[in-house]
């Protein structure tokens, strides 16, 4: 999960790496389990940093992140699925 404490990041306008969607990203809501620590569950609120502000990202940038997560998730056997409401859930 690297990166996931750069809520607000300064990388706003730098150019030439416009296909990373630099200002997409995930705000995380773990549930671990009481006494073990264990992950029960993990749901993510994708965000779009506009002027430094954080803001809903339209269901395209949405799907863009969704399909993203489960690329590269694929080999560890991990998916995401987005509900109605835009959050994101990990499955494994």
């Amino acid at each position: 999960m690297y990166g996931c404490g750069d809520l607000i990041t300064d990388y706003e306008g730098i150019s030439g790496h416009t296909s990373y969607r630099g200002g997409l990203g995930l705000m995380y809501f773990p549930e671990l389990e009481r006494g073990s620590g264990e992950l029960k569950r993990l749901r993510m609120r994708p965000t779009i940093m506009n002027r430094l502000r954080l803001q809903r990202p339209d269901p395209d940038d949405v799907g863009w992140l969704e399909g993203t997560l489960n690329r590269e998730g694929r080999e560890l056997g991990t998916s995401v699925r987005r509900d109605s409401s835009g959050w994101l859930t990990l499955d494994w």
